[in-house]
């Protein structure tokens, strides 16, 4: 289809990127700040200086 052909061509202006990695990758940094501010709030709600996820250890502020 046309409207992939065009999202999957690389931009000179983009870094030679396609249109499709910028947008992802700009979800996945939206996503992660999200989930961030997500244990930050639940490690406020405990009343702790950190929460442990994944093996690592989320100071709160």
């Amino acid at each position: 289809m046309i409207k992939n052909r065009l999202n999957h061509r690389p931009r000179k202006r983009l870094g030679f990127k396609t249109p499709h990695e910028v947008f992802h990758a700009s979800l996945n940094r939206v996503a992660v700040r999200t989930w961030i501010r997500i244990l930050f709030k639940v490690a406020q709600s405990f009343k702790s200086e950190y929460i442990v996820f994944n093996n690592f250890y989320i100071f709160s502020v």
